[in-house]
């Protein structure tokens, strides 16, 4: 059986919600379990603020109970500003780091354009379906996931005085 939990944020005076009257909620995380993987399921807007800071407590809570399979479906996201891709890829090294895994699913043209243009898509494992996600070939176990931190310490370089970059020769 799959166990769900629902977390839903009032929307946030920087980045007010339109609608018709009631509370507009600009975040809502849907957590269920299938197959030993945890689907977090997102609807409405990842913004700086409370919103993304509730994505980072809902990954991290992940984490900390010793799931190590994730999956972010963002099939109902109908906006990501700056700070979206920025907590996505934080949360994707926390969760290396731990001996886990991120997956993406569902993401929208435009969201899957910008990680493309960035050159973020090449961190992510992205998929077209939730179940397509779920169920390709297994999730890296924990040693896989951590073999490319045991190369020893990235080397700090400047490409300007003030853009500092990592590298791992």
């Amino acid at each position: 059986m799959a166990q769900q939990r629902v977390f839903l944020l009032q929307e946030s005076p920087r980045c007010p919600v339109s609608g018709g009257g009631g509370i507009s909620m600009s975040l809502k995380i849907t957590n269920s379990e299938v197959d030993g993987v945890s689907l977090v399921a997102l609807s409405g807007r990842i913004v700086l603020g409370e919103e993304s800071n509730a994505l980072r407590e809902k990954l991290k809570g992940l984490n900390r109970r010793g799931k190590h399979k994730i999956v972010l479906n963002m099939a109902e996201i109908e906006y990501i500003d700056s700070s979206g891709p920025r907590r996505l890829v934080a949360a994707h090294l926390s969760a290396k780091n731990a001996g886990a895994s991120i997956r993406l699913c569902n993401l929208g043209n435009k969201f899957h354009e910008v990680l493309q243009l960035t050159k973020l898509l090449t961190i992510f494992d992205v998929y077209d379906t939730e179940a397509a996600a779920v169920s390709s070939s297994h999730f890296p176990c924990r040693q896989q996931l951590a073999a490319p931190f045991n190369k020893g310490p990235a080397k700090l370089l400047r490409t300007r005085s003030e853009w500092p970059v990592l590298s791992d020769s």
